[in-house]
């Protein structure tokens, strides 16, 4: 035998795993409730992301529900305010994509094309700017066309920015 029983024992309550109890929420008249007991037929587990507060009775006790329910409102208010600024950005998006399909199929530059697509649409220009300051880099390509005007095409970071053709001149 052991010499020293207790210290056995103690060792073997500290190895224990904790025990968790379950907690419930339910709504009762309106409020919701939470409980260690399911307090009514809709009764749900309940798990917190975070530890909950726990005050002795006769203390003045935090309203765990309303916590909880302005975590949730806040939560869901940051979802709908990205999902608005990603759904806003991918319309943006969008559009820019069929007004330079349209202009592919037009043979034109539009704002939104790629320094590849103009090159490839309209050919080498006959003179070209380049400006580089503070690390943007914008450049101006102009083209002669065949009625004796010129289109200039600006660049900003390699995307067009600017479509301007100029008439040519009479004879």
């Amino acid at each position: 035998m052991s010499r020293y029983p207790w210290a056995v024992a103690l060792m073997l309550v500290g190895l224990a795993p904790a025990a968790w109890a379950e907690v419930f929420r339910c709504v009762k008249d309106g409020t919701t409730v939470f409980s260690d007991k399911p307090c009514a037929a809709d009764a749900q587990a309940y798990t917190p992301k975070e530890p909950l507060t726990v005050v002795p009775a006769g203390g003045p006790a935090p309203d765990l529900a309303k916590q909880f329910d302005r975590s949730v409102e806040a939560g869901k208010a940051a979802r709908d305010k990205a999902d608005a600024a990603w759904n806003k950005d991918y319309q943006a998006r969008k559009a820019t994509e069929g007004r330079v399909a349209k202009a592919r199929i037009e043979g034109r530059a539009t704002v939104g094309m790629s320094a590849a697509d103009v090159r490839n649409l309209l050919g080498e220009p006959y003179f070209t700017s380049h400006n580089e300051n503070r690390g943007v880099v914008r450049e101006g390509w102009t083209y002669r066309n065949r009625d004796g005007s010129r289109t200039v095409v600006r660049f900003k970071d390699g995307v067009v920015t600017e479509v301007t053709t100029t008439r040519g001149r009479r004879k």
